[in-house]
């Protein structure tokens, strides 16, 4: 478990030192903290990971996406590694004055709003909330979605941890006196959002296959039909994220793209090392279960379709299964293929050939003979962006490439130029280095690294020959 504070320009320049993580306010209303900027410097330079909360005056949806924009604005260009969250309270009564509808709609609605906002944009984001507000008679605030930050202080606020709250959410604030403290359940990483770039995996939490692509039975084409555990009714589980693009076709058919939180439709890694947009077509749900929803973004590890039982005339088909087939690019039909004398989509592709075998998450039952690739040999890749602390020296990635040389970037002081050396190292202090061809001395800030201009007052350091030694201080 790991212990924190969350603090905003009330506690004035408060330490951090000794704390695990802190949570800083960015802002209320529209209006960013005073000592927002400060606070971030203070927690980058001591090296500690923050988060930010955004205290709330919403009284509706629409004005609390107007908060999301303020808080975005806010915070660009900080390396915020534990959440943005959503204060939702009303500690000053503002609301209750305002005329605020006081329901679990109302209020749901408006934290929905805000952090649909803020989770478009890229950032892990939550809750935060009393615990009365979240259980019992008292629940207002009805968001499963969205992690939550839980404020409660058991009966005599004596800075003591009151109960152990981590199946409600991730943080919990366990006293405000003198300061607001907080405990982490699990690790820091959990709100890390990251761009990752996910194998095309099989979905089933079985593997066995009743039919190979161009096999035996009803199918000319790529199709494949898959058994599960063969017992009672098995499900197709997003591996990635999917958005259901259209449907039902034919005999349900429902068509999946792949694609980011937003729905954004993006590449998968492929077993045959390409990385494409792809379309799963998936049949035969009977729609018992799973009330698959076109327009809907399924996240990793959802239900996005079952297994079903029913054949036309003719068809051979034993026991409930899933008949799947995939294409590249956005599908969201089948055509009629005169040759085969079947209805399939356009770049219809083998999916023996594309798709991986998860271990962690698949058991194979039965291939009929075909060999799959396993994640092992292809491990998801996370594509780095921005500033980024290693091993105490500072990085910046460009879509996983440290920058090296000069580089004029944004950071929690605004624009400023930056040098980095062959290895991605940001360099700080006195330096000797080129700006086209031509070398001179610079100065770059020894905590910060941006590079500095104007007058500035040195002390420096020389050895017995009278050599310096690169010893400056400013």
């Amino acid at each position: 478990m790991l212990y924190g504070i969350d603090i905003s320009e009330h506690n004035g320049d408060i330490s951090l030192e000794g704390y695990d993580f802190v949570i800083i306010r960015a802002g209320y209303d529209i209006t960013a903290d005073r000592w927002f900027e400060a606070n971030c410097m203070k927690a980058e330079r001591a090296g500690i990971p923050y988060g930010v909360y955004w205290y709330s005056y919403a009284l509706t949806p629409a004005s609390a996406v107007e908060e999301a924009d303020a808080c975005l604005k806010t915070i660009s260009g900080h390396d915020i590694r534990c959440g943005v969250w959503f204060d939702m309270e009303d500690a000053d009564a503002y609301k209750q004055k305002h005329g605020w509808k006081r329901t679990k709609e109302n209020i749901s609605a408006i934290c929905n709003a805000f952090c649909q906002k803020i989770e478009n944009a890229g950032y892990y984001v939550g809750i935060y909330a009393s615990y009365s507000w979240l259980t019992g008679s008292g629940q207002v605030i009805d968001c499963p979605k969205y992690d939550k930050w839980i404020a409660h202080y058991g009966t005599n606020n004596d800075g003591k941890q009151h109960g152990n709250y981590s199946d409600l959410g991730s943080i919990h604030q366990y006293t405000s006196n003198p300061i607001d403290k907080d405990c982490m359940y699990g690790s820091i990483e959990r709100y890390t959002m990251t761009e990752k770039k996910y194998n095309l995996c099989f979905g089933m939490k079985v593997l066995n296959i009743s039919q190979l692509p161009g096999g035996s039975f009803s199918h000319p084409n790529f199709a494949m039909d898959l058994w599960g555990s063969d017992k009672l009714v098995d499900f197709y589980f997003a591996q990635g994220n999917w958005k259901c693009t259209a449907g039902p076709w034919g005999n349900n058919t429902f068509f999946f793209v792949s694609c980011d939180k937003t729905g954004k439709a993006v590449p998968v890694h492929c077993a045959d090392g390409k990385d494409r947009i792809i379309t799963l077509a998936l049949t035969h749900s009977e729609l018992k279960y799973v009330k698959t929803q076109v327009g809907r973004v399924y996240l990793d590890g959802e239900a996005m379709y079952e297994e079903g039982m029913k054949a036309s005339p003719g068809q051979v088909i034993t026991g409930n299964h899933i008949h799947l087939e995939i294409a590249e690019g956005i599908q969201t039909s089948k055509t009629y293929d005169r040759t085969l004398k079947v209805y399939r989509m356009k770049n219809e592709l083998n999916p023996v050939l594309l798709m991986f075998v998860n271990d962690s998450f698949t058991t194979v039952k039965n291939t009929l003979g075909a060999t799959f690739r396993h994640c092992k040999t292809a491990e998801y890749t996370e594509v780095l962006n921005g500033w980024r602390k290693v091993d105490g020296k500072w990085y910046y990635y460009k879509k996983g490439k440290a920058l090296t040389g000069w580089q004029k970037l944004k950071w929690s002081k605004g624009v400023d130029w930056f040098y980095f050396d062959e290895d991605g190292v940001m360099l700080t202090g006195m330096q000797y280095l080129p700006w086209k061809r031509k070398y001179s001395w610079y100065y770059l800030d020894d905590k910060t690294g941006a590079m500095l201009t104007g007058s500035l007052k040195m002390t420096c350091e020389f050895n017995q020959s009278g050599a310096l030694t690169g010893g400056t201080k400013s």
